[in-house]
């Protein structure tokens, strides 16, 4: 079995899509003989959303793309390269290595989403995860780089420019080779006895996306309530709403669709969004619920609870 160490650059990452620029490989034998190694250098299309982000180099100042926004802008985009980059991946005698790799499959994954082209199906490896599993190696966070300066001699690797996708997958790939050395074992092997470090290709993609989805409609959904919060403080101060005063377990605060039917209901009775320590009732999923806050709290509770399902009829 061959090792393919795979790299990703982009020009940016704005939503929906990744913006590949860059696709870097180095195919080697498991004796880590180079057999082939290269970059696949495309334009991520001149459209402005599309633009090479600049934000990079102030949070990194010493991060450089490998090439000229011109020379890449020249290039051919994502799909001249498809069917290549299919061949490599989906190559059954391939083992497919890159480091904190769920980014990279990512973004191969949105440049066939963006291109509207089949998504390929392979399985990746994380070298990342396998340092993470061990602790003797003392680097437990820490990127490419820190992995280069824990397992590869310096000679090996003064050449090769970080960010640059086909020296990256050869750093990739040095990284992966001292790992082997350290734990005398075939590479395989050892992604074989790490919890995570094989992502089934597009799976692992779909999964990825519809947490990020999750985690978008949790903040939205905080967002609605943060708001109500903000519009009714004034009146949770006046005794008049005294009996309208409301808290919201923190369980049913994560649903966007929710939230917004109950700001709806906030807004037709008038009620007002408070603490649990200032309210007359707590809308919770279960009358328990209520009962099991009143007697953890070391704070006194005085509000009687509200199933959701009860108060959604008001």
């Amino acid at each position: 079995m061959n090792l393919l160490f795979v790299d990703i650059e982009c020009s940016n990452h704005y939503r929906p899509y990744a913006k590949m620029c860059e696709f870097g490989y180095v195919l080697c034998t498991d004796k880590y003989e180079v057999i082939e190694k290269g970059a696949f250098v495309m334009s991520p299309s001149n459209r402005r959303d599309c633009r090479f982000d600049h934000n990079i180099q102030k949070r990194d100042p010493e991060f450089s793309w490998a090439y000229t926004e011109e020379e890449y802008y020249a290039s051919p985009e994502y799909p001249h390269f498809y069917k290549s980059i299919k061949e490599l991946l989906e190559d059954k005698n391939n083992l497919i290595i890159g480091y904190s790799f769920l980014d990279d499959v990512r973004d191969v994954f949105d440049s066939n989403a963006r291109y509207h082209l089949n998504q390929f199906i392979y399985k990746g490896h994380d070298i990342q995860k396998v340092i993470r599993q061990h602790e003797e190696f003392e680097l437990p966070k820490g990127g490419l780089k820190a992995a280069v300066e824990k397992f590869v001699k310096e000679e090996d690797s003064k050449a090769l420019r970080p960010h640059f996708s086909e020296d990256d997958a050869m750093l990739t790939m040095l990284v992966t080779k001292g790992i082997e050395e350290t734990l005398n074992k075939p590479i395989k092997d050892i992604f074989l006895e790490t919890p995570g470090s094989i992502l089934d290709v597009p799976e692992v993609c779909y999964r990825s996306i519809e947490k990020a989805k999750k985690r978008e409609e949790s903040r939205l959904s905080y967002g609605v309530y943060r708001r109500l919060m903000e519009v009714t403080a004034v009146k949770a101060k006046n005794p008049k709403y005294i009996g309208k005063r409301y808290a919201i377990i923190g369980s049913l605060k994560g649903d966007l669709e929710l939230s917004r039917k109950i700001s709806y209901i906030f807004r037709k009775n008038d009620f007002v969004l408070v603490r649990a320590v200032d309210a007359d009732y707590l809308i919770a999923n279960t009358l328990g619920e209520g009962n099991r806050i009143i007697n953890a709290s070391e704070t006194p509770m005085n509000f009687q609870t509200v199933t959701i399902e009860e108060f959604l009829k008001k």
